[in-house]
């Protein structure tokens, strides 16, 4: 019954996966010398550091914007990550409540949410775009001599 939520998760989970990577090869690029961040906010904040320096990126603008619109998703995904998941009603657009181990009894606000299949969908192509987006940012090229 949960299936689609599942298959959900692990799709949002792999772009975010993907989003990290091109994370760490940006910071690979910066090649600084300092250690790698671990944890995926961790090297969006990085990313976004190397952006603000306007040495790296062709438009460190449009990376800087790009980064902010991914806050959300990136918060999103540490919950998907963490989160039990329960059917809520089904139809033809079904909802699922995605709970936090460990919250309240009930769930408050902050320990339950909701996603319907539809915001799922509309979801995932929103974070596909994004992903495209970061990808086709280009990287400063010394001129060739």
């Amino acid at each position: 019954m949960c299936r689609d939520a599942h298959a959900f998760r692990g799709e949002y989970i792999d772009v975010c996966a993907q989003i990290e990577n091109w994370a760490l090869e940006m910071i690979d690029e910066a090649n600084d010398g300092q250690k790698l961040p671990y944890l995926f906010g961790q090297k969006l904040k990085k990313v976004g550091q190397l952006a603000a320096g306007d040495t790296l990126f062709s438009k460190p603008m449009r990376v800087r914007e790009l980064l902010e619109r991914l806050k959300p998703f990136a918060e999103l995904r540490s919950k998907l990550a963490h989160a039990l998941v329960q059917p809520g009603s089904p139809g033809t657009d079904p909802i699922f409540a995605f709970e936090m181990p460990g919250a309240p009894s009930p769930p408050d606000d902050t320990g339950r949410f909701w996603l319907r299949l539809s915001d799922m969908n509309h979801l995932i192509s929103e974070l596909k775009k994004l992903r495209k987006e970061l990808a086709d940012q280009k990287i400063k090229r010394p001129p060739n001599t």
